[in-house]
């Protein structure tokens, strides 16, 4: 099955990554994939970027107070998406050929509960890469590929092969009276049928639309938002090319005096969401040390935790345990943390008036990367190894 465009064509190849500055020590790295091209040897540097995102979110509130929001899906992307891959692939695609739905990196759709599309196509809990399929003549379809599969095979945004797992929604195609000039998405709620939602793909002068019927929804009335998010990355990076380590991406709340009052409440085991709406998420790409802490490829949510005598931590927390209590951000102190990263107080010049969270690469440093996060008069920091 062909893939539209490949951007980054996988090979076999060593890499030396230049993680400080004069004096430090290069870390090696042997980056193995299918096929059998010669070995290249490459310097590539460390970096963090900073990005914009958009997360559109429809949540069901219920009458429950055990749980008040028992259902929700949510689709994060890029706020800069060139649509010229997808329109490339309607214009001259062939069957089989796939484009991400996106740019440099992932879209992502994230469900707690089951899904249904076009009555039959059911989609599990958790969190899928998206991409666009063209199938015969005017047929497109919307294939969802589970991330952890995505991740185990290492696969790039401009390489959205199959992989197991992957489900395929049916897309009605449809032109626009205006020019999306950005790829975006839409997700509404159905006026008549409660826990029915619209998904809807905008590029260029076409739409792609899905309905899903949402399980689990508790009789809950669904309201559908879309949220700024702001994301940092840390990455390898070679001219055109880049690998990601890792990535954060959180709401960004302003900050408010009274949240000070509840910082000097917090009593030992308590915790704090650490954003706004949807769960603030660390992607991990590479194995990476954090606070001293392994974390393994994989999805995690974060919150902010008390450590006791005025010592704060890092919550990092199971999404697919989330998912199955339907837990919203809110009900974060019901939540057990797999892991809790002690974070380092540090000085801050200037406040911070709103929620930042951002991977820092210091070149006259001997470690790798710093995760610091500012909020108000607070700075903390832990040490991010590879």
């Amino acid at each position: 099955m062909a893939c539209v465009p490949r951007l980054f064509p996988p090979h076999f190849r060593v890499l030396r990554i230049r993680a400080g500055g004069p004096g430090s020590l290069p870390l090696w790295f042997l980056a193995v994939a299918m096929n059998l091209a010669p070995p290249l040897e490459a310097e590539e540097d460390l970096q963090a970027r900073d990005d914009s995102r958009r997360r559109n979110r429809v949540v069901f509130f219920s009458q429950s107070p055990r749980n008040p929001a028992p259902a929700q899906v949510s689709i994060e992307y890029g706020a800069k998406n060139p649509p010229g891959p997808v329109q490339d692939l309607a214009a001259q695609g062939a069957r089989g050929d796939r484009v991400h739905l996106g740019n440099e990196d992932w879209t992502t759709l994230d469900t707690n509960v089951e899904l249904k599309a076009s009555k039959k196509t059911k989609v599990k809990p958790g969190l899928y890469a998206l991409a666009l399929e063209r199938g015969r003549e005017d047929e497109f379809w919307m294939v969802l590929l589970p991330m952890d599969q995505v991740r185990s095979k290492a696969l790039d945004p401009g390489q959205p092969d199959p992989v197991a797992g992957e489900v395929k929604i049916a897309l009605e195609r449809s032109e626009l009276d205006f020019d999306a000039d950005s790829i975006r998405f839409g997700m509404g709620r159905d006026k008549r049928v409660n826990d029915l939602i619209h998904v809807t793909v905008y590029a260029g002068r076409t739409s792609y639309a899905a309905d899903f019927e949402v399980e689990g929804t508790g009789g809950g009335s669904p309201m559908p938002s879309l949220e700024g998010r702001h994301r940092s990355s840390l990455v390898v990076s070679e001219q055109e090319r880049s690998r990601l380590i890792a990535s954060v991406e959180h709401g960004q709340p302003p900050w408010k005096s009274e949240y000070e009052e509840r910082l000097e409440a917090f009593k030992k085991g308590d915790r704090w969401r650490l954003g706004q709406n949807f769960w603030t998420t660390l992607e991990v790409a590479s194995e990476l040390k954090l606070g001293g802490r392994k974390l393994r490829p994989g999805h995690y949510y974060l919150g902010l935790e008390a450590l006791g005598k005025g010592a704060l931590g890092l919550s990092i927390l199971d999404p697919e345990k989330m998912r199955k209590g339907s837990m919203d951000p809110f009900l974060i102190d019901q939540a057990r943390p797999s892991e809790i990263v002690p974070l380092k107080a540090e000085p801050l010049d200037e406040s911070a008036e709103e929620l930042d969270i951002r991977f820092v690469v210091d070149e006259n440093a001997e470690k790798n990367a710093r995760l610091v996060i500012r909020f108000g008069p607070h700075r903390l920091e832990a040490e991010a190894v590879l």
